[in-house]
């Protein structure tokens, strides 16, 4: 990877809001999150606030290769653990649904000639709807 291709990657990582804080000799020294608290913000030679500046803050252009390789490897692994953890929570929702959608099958609706498919699961949920705003029209 060459320094160009190593410097958008950095650029591209996605810090998460508040690292300046937790590593400021790093994150803090190229860039910030924003004032609202909703973006980060790479420093460049024409958007680094003067008291940045006058802290020693520098463009991320300016990093070394190493401290870019660093800043690149501590969000992808910040974001691998949130991923997994994320993926994790949706297997254990989508095996619920699964389970209900197994559970109304056998129970209530009778099994697809094509078994178990997407078709089962919206024939199922829009059974399930229609059936509720039935109910909703009766209260």
């Amino acid at each position: 990877m060459d320094r160009e291709e190593l410097l958008n990657k950095t650029k591209n990582c996605t810090p998460q809001l508040g690292w300046e804080h937790k590593y400021p000799d790093l994150y803090g020294k190229y860039g910030m999150t924003n004032a609202y608290g909703s973006k980060w913000i790479w420093f460049e030679a024409k958007n680094i606030p003067g008291h940045k500046a006058e802290a020693g803050c520098i463009p991320l252009a300016e990093a070394t290769d190493n401290e870019l390789l660093e800043m690149l490897a501590i969000a992808n692994d910040y974001w691998l653990n949130k991923y997994q953890i994320w993926y994790e929570d949706s297997k254990k929702k989508s095996s619920k649904l699964d389970e209900f959608i197994g559970e109304c099958e056998r129970k209530y609706f009778g099994y697809d000639k094509d078994g178990y498919t997407d078709k089962t699961i919206d024939r199922i949920l829009d059974a399930v709807l229609k059936r509720l705003e039935e109910i909703g029209e009766n209260i």
